[in-house]
């Protein structure tokens, strides 16, 4: 009889344990759920983080077409005196313009191609709880590249050791994501950054030219 007591004891413990995970577990799906439709800042941190990767792909794809057999001195001119110290940096507008262009239209014509993309998540990624990592059914969220797209040059001077700098050319590009969950729409602005030119200059490199963004416009 005893032992007929302690087993319907520890059944019922074991039943409320569960039941209380049950109702936890419902907790964390209903909170997820109405992040999900009301399109919370961690749905737009999902989405970002793939379309960034995706389109930074795709952006580098473009850049290495277009920049074969192409180097730093097609668009830079470093002159110096006789004893070597340099006295001008100059830039060829003209060939950096081309080049931008021509990448601008080659992403735009490559995005457009690529119609929606689908992209999956657990829906409990949105909750922040390690416990509940990779539980639940997958959410869609599809992504359309129909927005326009920006793309501009960033040139960076940074030091590479004793009496070396290092310039470097990047890609900025921005573009409008259309996203789309449970019938509703957001328009997201993905950034992508690739670097085009970099060149180790020998040499004092004058302050002035380290200052000047307008080199490359």
């Amino acid at each position: 009889m005893v032992v007929l007591m302690k087993r319907s004891r520890g059944n019922t413990s074991f039943k409320w344990i569960f039941c209380w995970f049950i109702i936890v577990l419902m907790l964390v799906f209903g909170v997820a759920f109405y992040m999900l439709l009301n399109m919370s800042p961690m749905v737009d941190e999902l989405v970002v983080s793939d379309a960034e990767q995706y389109l930074n792909e795709q952006l580098s794809e473009v850049v290495l077409a277009n920049m074969q057999g192409l180097d730093y001195s097609d668009f830079f001119d470093i002159q110096r005196d006789n004893n070597g110290k340099i006295t001008n940096m100059n830039s060829n507008s003209v060939a950096l313009n081309k080049v931008k262009f021509q990448i601008l239209s080659d992403f735009n014509a490559k995005i457009s191609h690529i119609g929606d993309r689908v992209i999956e998540f657990p829906i409990t990624s949105l909750i922040p709880l390690d416990i509940f990592a990779n539980l639940g059914p997958n959410i869609p969220i599809t992504i359309s590249y129909h927005g326009g797209v920006m793309m501009d040059f960033k040139s960076d001077f940074t030091s590479a050791g004793i009496n070396q700098t290092k310039h470097t050319v990047d890609i900025n590009c921005v573009t409008d994501a259309i996203v789309v969950l449970g019938g509703r729409t957001k328009t997201v602005e993905i950034v992508s950054v690739v670097p085009i030119l970099d060149n180790i200059i020998v040499g004092d490199v004058p302050t002035t030219f380290l200052q000047l963004d307008n080199l490359i416009k």
